[in-house]
């Protein structure tokens, strides 16, 4: 049952876009999104953090199953509910209003914080840093209306227009982040409110694909980057050189801002899935396309379900070959033998003896790759007969491994003799 709500809730608010929602007083482990977002932490982490932000709006609680006391639900609960009694008592500053709109907007309760933030423009005077927050938070309310998009926009280009060199609340850095993406957002809205132009308010029948986003200051559809390989077509694990160079260093981490403030928004997040095949996380990739993405989502997209069998193909190769802690002897010994394939010959040797004792040497780590250095003894069987001379016989493969290592370090001896004594003669030294 909660799945399903979860699910409803993704499903009914899925299309929408939000400029950045700010709360200046985060109830959350994390101090602010800049932290988040640059925070080195394992990807399973922002995931969960994702799960979490969907689980704040009011469709996505179970009656038959209340948030429990830790969750971020309950946190902002209790933020909502100190504010509003501010609010009652005609307390609130412009700090406050923004607080109160974002828990408001969180929860999904888009009326009651358009009230809270067009009342906040009134009474915040126009060279408070916080107005900005107010119009920003003001602007993602203001675009889940088609009817309203063009005062959307007009307030996000204000709030960036209007943007105070320094926020109390804020370091340089995050002021400059925030600033950053909210570029990205205003970007974004463009591109949409394009889209609902020329669709001219038509039902949609098909999972809307990704924005061309980037780079965002390319205007030419033709210019954006698209996520195929040399040849055109969508490659597991890698993208075509030319597309690489047009994405921003900081890509994954615009994407992964704009999916904070929107978490329900499928179209950022298979952005954020093909970002992550990009950079060759497989695995991941095939994750957030197959599961967050298609699961969740009303309408099926012949691209994405391509995408999907492109990288369910190329995930167990990828797991068996580059998964960190895979710890099978199975898959040491693949990727033992992909880095034989790979790496370079010798040189400093005859190129037969080079060749030979390359050959040698990967296959001798091959064999051995994933096997312990010490190894228990096995548990006897019950009853088993005791051994007569209490030996343990040598392992066959072993003894076979080291008497062909043998012969080929004595013949590579030999040619290294011959050539040594070649050279000597060559420039006219005796031999010995």
């Amino acid at each position: 049952m909660r799945r399903f709500l979860l699910t409803l809730a993704a499903l009914m608010i899925a299309g929408s876009l939000r400029a950045g929602v700010y709360n200046l007083d985060p109830p959350r482990k994390f101090s602010s999104d800049y932290v988040e977002t640059h925070l080195a932490q394992p990807l399973q982490m922002a995931m969960l953090y994702l799960d979490e932000l969907r689980a704040i709006h009011d469709l996505a609680v179970n009656p038959n199953d209340p948030p429990k006391p830790n969750s971020l639900r309950i946190s902002y609960e209790k933020q909502l509910a100190r504010l509003a009694i501010a609010e009652k008592t005609g307390e609130l500053t412009g700090v406050d209003r923004v607080n109160l709109s974002a828990c408001l907007i969180r929860m999904g309760r888009y009326p009651a914080a358009q009230q809270v933030l067009e009342e906040g423009l009134r009474v915040v005077p126009t060279g408070e840093p916080t107005r900005v927050l107010l119009l920003l938070n003001l602007a993602s309310i203001y675009q889940e209306d088609e009817n309203l998009m063009q005062r959307g926009l007009q307030m996000q280009r204000e709030a960036l227009a209007a943007w105070p060199p320094l926020l109390l609340a804020w370091t340089r850095q995050e002021s400059e982040w925030y600033r950053h993406v909210e570029e990205y957002t205003l970007a974004l809205m463009e591109i949409r409110n394009a889209e609902t132009i020329r669709h001219g308010g038509r039902p949609q029948h098909e999972q809307p694909s990704p924005d061309l986003l980037f780079p965002r200051e390319e205007r030419d559809p033709a210019k954006k980057v698209r996520f195929v390989g040399l040849d055109g077509e969508y490659e597991a694990g890698s993208i075509a050189w030319k597309e690489w160079d047009r994405l921003p260093t900081d890509a994954e981490q615009v994407v992964l801002q704009l999916l904070l403030w929107r978490p329900h928004d499928a179209r950022l997040l298979w952005q954020f899935g093909e970002l992550l095949n990009a950079r060759g996380m497989v695995d991941w990739a095939y994750s957030i396309l197959n599961v967050r993405v298609r699961d969740n989502s009303r309408y099926r997209n012949r691209e994405l379900d391509r995408h999907i069998q492109v990288l369910n193909a190329a995930e167990k190769v990828y797991k068996l070959l580059f998964a960190d802690g895979a710890g099978s002897g199975e898959n040491l010994r693949a990727q033992a033998l992909l880095l034989g394939l790979v790496a370079p010959r010798g040189a400093t040797l005859m190129p037969a003896a080079a060749a030979v004792a390359n050959e040698t040497g990967f296959a001798a780590s091959a064999s051995f790759a994933g096997v312990p250095f010490v190894q228990a003894a096995p548990p006897s069987a019950p009853n088993a007969p005791a051994s007569a001379s209490g030996l343990v016989l040598p392992d066959w493969r072993q003894l076979a491994v080291s008497f062909v290592t043998g012969i080929v370090v004595a013949v590579l001896g030999v040619l290294q003799w011959q050539q040594w004594r070649r050279s000597r003669s060559v420039h006219g030294e005796p031999a010995s």
